[in-house]
Parts: structure tokens; C-alpha cells; sequence
């Protein structure tokens, strides 16, 4: 990858092919491709064969190397720049449940086919997984790889992002003092719209003196910690018999810190420990994504809505994201692939995002039914948007309160 920093520099912007496209969001029609949309603009012919298709994806964390690394599969013909701010020095790790090979394999540190939430008052229960696998990686390990495999086709570009301007036929991006021209921008540097809420979190990697949970069980929830009126729990890993990782989440903010303590003290009875690591940030949920494309910038990544509203996983979301726009790309000519939701994943997201701002606490119920009657295949699956008809009402039917809420929905 070729690596320039415009931060104090002069920089003209890269030489272009002229295109004879236009895109106006006025003159749009739908087409379908297998499991996601495509918008399509039905006034635009094919790019020529002697024409280069400029694309600036901004930012140079997940979502922009997965669609980098999409799109050159692809397409020969693409000219690309990754603009944003240097990810040396980033350092945590994300989480993801898969039934088959994904790109993030490599640079996996931990897994586990049990994975179990913890109700209120103690009680553990643990979901066998027969399909999937829980696994935990590295991301400054995986972005390091990824950005050494993407190659001389790439352009990375180390600065901030001031402002963009789209027209009918291109994107110009300001970056410092400088501007750069493109036929169409992903953005990942930025939320796209308002959120709904967000999901706040610090997580710390702590050493123990000894074992404190079973190694085999990756512990995704533990709601044994105030909820103070909040939708909150505990996040823990064992990562080895002495290292864990454990991660306190919120909606709402909160003194993470303390209730970290809180729960390394009184929940695992630890009199001593060390904190050799810390990640905190806060992830932007959405009731429902926003416009997939705003006059060629297509947000992408979390800024894009790809986090899950119950959970805040997102990563194999944007890798499918991300082979859905180059799919897009080499079928239709057209990078604006729009994930298809079914109904039941959208009004999934709804009601959890209503329970958040009428009672939070009802959330720790329905999803400790959910643990208790559901198989964790199929649970983890719908909350993936990967499960199967039957596994989607197996779902819906032990959703408390469920039916309720669509009736009081229907008649507002």
C-alpha cells in the first residue's frame, strides 16, 4: 500500500479518466440481487472499457478494509484511496460467532463452543453450540495484516476528513488543506445520521491470580451489576487460566470504572488484580439504518447502522456488507448494495430500542427467555440476521411481552 501524509504538505489531486457517468438520487429504481437491494441508476449506461472507476473509502479501521479488500476482488478497473487517520497504536478486540471460514480467522486469540448469560440473581445459563463458534481476535493484528495484503493498488492517505461535497457525477472530499476527487465515497469516519442511542463500554484485560470462571464458556452477559434504571452487563472472557477480559456496558453513561470494580470485587470475590490493558467507546444504534446511499457517499460500518441495536456486534455484518456492494459492483455497475432485512429482524430491533426508553429492565428478561428456551444455534443466528425461518419464530415465540407491544403499535 502506498502511504502519503497530506497533514502539512502540498497535494494536487491524482489524475482521473474522465466518466461520462451522472447519479441522481431523482432517477432511481429497484433491483434485487439474491439477499440484499440494489439501487440502481436506470439513467446511467456502463462504464466504458477505457474508463477507471475512482473510489475513496474514508477511514482505515474494519468496515473500510473489508470493502477495500471486497471491491479489488472484483474489479480491475478501480482506482483506490483509503483517506483517514493513521489506526497505529489502536489496540482492542472484537468479538464474533461464525458457522464458517471468515477473514478475521487468522488473527483469532480465543475460542469457545459454550457461550452463557447470567440472570440477576446468579442463575447461569449456558447454550451449547453445535454450528457456530465464539471466537475473539486482535484487531490491530488483523488491520495490520489486512493493510499489508491489500498492496500497491491502494492509495492510504493519512489525514482528517473536513468535508465532503457530492454532486450528480463525482464526490470531492477536502482533506487539510486539499481536495481529492472520486465517482463514489464510503464513509466510515463518520455516523451518517443521528442515532437512536448508544451502546457505551469499557473493557479491561486483567490478570487473576488464579481461575475465576470455566475456560470453556465465553460469559456474553452478565446482568450482575446496577442497572440504575439503565439496560447494562458484564462482559467476561477467559482468555487464559490467569487473563480475562471483562467489559461493562451501558446505554446510558456511567461510571464503567466503578462498576468494573464493583463486579472484579463482589461478583468473582477478587482481592487483587492488574490491569494490563484498556478499551472504552461507544457504538452509535440505530431503530433503523440510515439511507444507504446520500448522493453517491454510501456510509458504511457502524456509522452506517451495522450494529446490532441488542447486542452491538457488528463485524461479520459489515464483511457481508462489504462483499454485498462489490457483488453490487460486479453485477450491476452499481456499488450500492442495501442489506434486505426480513420483518422480524426489523421489529426485533424496534422493540428492543422502545424497551430502552420505556422500561430497560424488561430487556434482561427477554433475553434470559430467550437463553432458556431457545438453542444457542439458533438464537445466535437471528441475532446474526442468519437464522432460518423456523429458527426466526422459534425466536418471536418466546419474545415476552412481544404480542402486546405489536398490538399497541398497530394502534398508534
Amino acid at each position: 500500500m502506498v502511504v502519503h501524509d497530506v497533514g502539512g504538505e502540498s497535494r494536487s489531486p491524482r489524475r482521473r479518466r474522465p466518466s461520462s457517468r451522472c447519479h441522481s438520487t431523482a432517477n432511481l429504481s429497484l433491483g434485487s440481487a439474491g439477499t440484499h437491494t440494489i439501487l440502481r441508476d436506470s439513467r446511467s449506461p456502463p462504464y466504458g472499457a477505457n474508463e477507471v472507476l475512482d473510489i475513496i473509502i474514508t477511514g482505515a479501521g474494519l468496515s473500510a478494509l473489508l470493502l477495500a479488500q471486497s471491491l479489488l476482488a472484483v474489479r480491475d478497473d478501480i482506482q483506490l484511496q483509503l483517506v483517514g487517520p493513521s489506526s497505529t497504536g489502536r489496540s482492542h478486540v472484537l468479538s464474533y460467532w461464525s458457522s464458517e471460514q471468515t477473514p478475521f480467522d487468522l488473527d483469532v486469540i480465543a475460542s469457545w463452543s459454550t457461550v452463557s448469560i447470567v440472570d440477576r440473581h446468579g442463575h447461569e445459563l449456558r447454550a451449547p453450540l453445535k454450528r457456530n463458534r465464539y471466537h475473539t481476535l486482535r484487531v490491530e493484528a488483523w488491520i495490520d495484516r489486512m493493510t499489508q495484503a491489500l498492496g500497491p493498488r491502494v492509495e492510504q492517505i493519512t489525514g482528517t476528513v473536513e468535508a465532503i461535497a457530492p454532486d450528480d457525477r463525482s464526490v470531492r472530499l477536502r482533506v487539510g488543506e486539499h481536495e481529492l476527487k472520486a465517482d463514489w465515497v464510503f464513509a466510515s469516519h463518520r455516523v451518517s445520521s443521528p442515532p437512536d442511542c448508544w451502546q457505551r463500554f469499557l473493557g479491561w484485560e486483567v490478570t487473576v491470580p488464579e481461575p475465576v470462571c470455566d475456560l470453556d464458556v465465553a460469559r456474553i452477559m452478565d446482568f450482575r451489576t446496577a442497572a440504575e434504571g439503565d439496560f447494562r452487563f458484564v462482559y467476561l472472557l477467559p482468555l487464559t487460566e490467569t487473563r480475562i477480559l471483562v467489559e461493562h456496558v451501558s446505554y446510558e453513561p456511567c461510571d464503567h470504572a466503578a462498576h468494573l470494580e464493583a463486579y472484579l470485587r463482589d461478583v468473582l470475590a477478587l482481592s487483587t488484580w492488574e490491569v494490563v490493558r484498556q478499551e472504552s467507546g461507544a457504538t452509535p444504534i440505530f431503530r433503523d439504518p440510515p439511507p444507504r446511499t446520500q448522493n453517491r457517499v454510501i456510509p458504511i460500518g457502524v456509522g452506517g447502522g451495522l450494529a446490532k441495536p441488542a447486542t452491538g456486534y457488528a463485524i461479520t455484518r459489515m464483511w457481508r456488507d462489504a462483499e454485498q456492494i462489490a457483488a453490487s459492483l460486479r453485477d450491476h455497475d452499481e456499488p450500492i448494495a442495501a442489506p434486505a432485512r426480513g420483518m422480524l429482524y426489523r421489529l426485533s430491533d424496534h422493540y428492543f430500542v422502545d424497551l430502552l426508553g420505556t422500561d430497560p429492565s424488561q430487556i434482561c428478561d427477554l433475553l434470559t427467555a430467550l437463553f432458556r428456551h431457545v438453542p444457542g444455534d439458533a438464537l445466535l443466528d437471528f441475532l446474526d440476521e442468519q437464522a432460518s425461518l423456523g429458527d426466526r419464530l422459534a425466536v418471536a415465540r418466546w419474545v415476552p411481552g412481544w404480542l402486546k407491544w405489536l398490538q399497541s403499535r398497530s394502534a398508534s
